[in-house]
C-alpha cells in the first residue's frame, strides 16, 4: 500500500511539474506577442508622426512672405498735379510667387467721386501700369503710385488701400468675404490730402493720475481732428519739479489721425526716483505750419515700496540710536 501511495505522490507530482511548464510556456507565448504587438504599435506611430512631418513640411514650402516699404504713403497736393510715389515690393521666401494688385477705398464715396479720383490711380513700373506681378526667390521690385490729379476733382481726403495678394485669393477679396480667409498678401495704405490744409484740432483730454505710487507716470492724450483733412500732429511733453527745474522731456511720437476723428496716445514718463509735486507741460502742433497749443496738469510723486524701506530704515536706525543710548546711560 505504502508503495502505491508513492507512486501515486510521484505522478501527481511529474503531472504538476508539466502543468506548470505548460503555463510557463504560455505565459513566454504570450509575452512574445506582447512585444510583436508593441513593436508594430511603435512602427506605426513613428510613421505617422513621418508622415505629418512631411505633410508640414509641405505646408511650410507653398507658404510665402512679403515685404513692402514704406507701408504707408502720405501725399499732400494742390490741383492739377502729377504725383509718382516710389514703393518697393520684395519676396522674402524661397518660392517664386505669382501676384494680383488690387485698389480698394478706404471710407464712403459717393459713386462720381470714386469714378473720377480712382479712374487716375495707377501702380506703374516706369510707364507700364501693373496689374499682375511675378517675383522670383527673393527677388526686389521698385514700382511707383502714380496720381493723375484733375483741376476739377473735389478738394477732400480720398484714403485707399493697394493690395498685393495670391492669386488664389484675388476672387475671395473681390467678393468681399471674411478676411480671415486670406492666406497670404501685403498692403499699402495711402493717404491723399487734395486741396488747401483746413487744420482745425483741439486737445480733447490730457491726464494723468494726481498722485504716482511708483516710478513711471503715465500720459494720455487725446486730440480731435474736426478739420476735412487727416493731420500728423508732433510735440512734447515737458516735466518741471517744484522748484521749476526741467527733469525730463517726451517726444509724441508722429501718428496720424484722419480727418473728423479722434485719437488716443498713451505715453509714460520712467525714472528711477522721484518724490514731490511736478507739472507736465504738453506742447503740440497739428502740423508745422499751424499754430501751438499747449496744457499743464500737476501730479504728486510718492512711490510706496521706496517710502516704506525708507520707513523701516529711519525706525530701525532711531531703535538702535535708543539702545546704545539706553546703555551709555547705565
Amino acid at each position: 500500500m505504502q508503495n502505491q501511495r508513492s507512486t501515486l505522490r510521484l505522478r501527481s507530482g511529474r503531472e504538476i511539474k508539466d502543468q506548470n511548464q505548460v503555463r510557463l510556456g504560455q505565459n513566454h507565448s504570450v509575452k512574445r506577442k506582447t512585444i510583436i504587438y508593441k513593436g508594430f504599435e511603435l512602427l506605426i506611430v513613428t510613421l505617422s508622426f513621418a508622415l505629418c512631418a512631411l505633410s508640414l513640411s509641405k505646408a511650410e514650402a507653398a507658404e510665402f512672405s512679403l515685404g513692402l516699404y514704406p507701408p504707408l504713403l502720405k501725399i499732400q497736393a494742390q490741383p492739377p498735379a502729377i504725383i509718382r510715389a516710389a514703393i518697393t515690393i520684395q519676396n522674402l521666401s524661397e518660392n517664386s510667387v505669382n501676384l494680383d494688385l488690387l485698389i480698394k477705398p478706404l471710407g464712403a464715396l459717393n459713386e462720381n467721386e470714386h469714378k473720377v479720383f480712382f479712374s487716375q490711380v495707377q501702380v506703374v513700373d516706369k510707364a507700364t501700369p501693373v496689374k499682375s506681378l511675378n517675383l522670383g526667390p527673393k527677388q526686389k521690385k521698385d514700382l511707383f503710385v502714380k496720381m493723375d490729379i484733375a483741376k476739377d476733382i473735389p478738394q477732400k481726403d480720398y484714403y485707399f488701400s493697394i493690395q498685393f495678394i495670391s492669386k488664389a485669393d484675388t476672387l475671395a477679396l473681390e467678393q468681399e468675404t471674411n478676411y480671415s480667409q486670406i492666406q497670404g498678401g501685403i498692403s499699402l495704405i495711402v493717404l491723399t490730402s487734395i486741396g488747401k490744409q483746413d487744420v482745425k484740432a483741439v486737445i480733447e483730454d490730457f491726464s494723468s493720475p494726481f498722485f504716482a505710487t511708483k516710478s513711471f507716470v503715465p500720459f494720455v492724450i487725446t486730440i480731435k481732428n474736426k478739420g476735412t483733412h487727416f493731420i500728423s500732429p508732433s510735440g512734447t511733453i515737458t516735466i518741471k519739479n517744484m522748484f521749476g527745474q526741467m527733469v525730463g522731456q517726451i517726444h509724441i511720437p508722429s501718428v496720424n489721425i484722419l480727418k473728423e476723428s479722434a485719437r488716443s496716445i498713451n505715453l509714460s514718463w520712467n525714472k528711477h526716483f522721484i518724490f514731490g509735486l511736478y507739472t507736465a507741460t504738453l506742447d503740440i502742433a497739428s502740423s508745422k505750419e499751424s499754430p501751438v497749443f499747449s496744457r499743464s496738469l500737476s501730479f504728486f510723486a510718492l512711490p510706496v515700496k521706496p517710502a516704506l524701506i525708507a520707513v523701516f530704515l529711519t525706525l530701525f536706525i532711531l531703535f538702535l540710536y535708543t539702545r546704545v543710548r539706553k546703555k551709555t546711560d547705565m
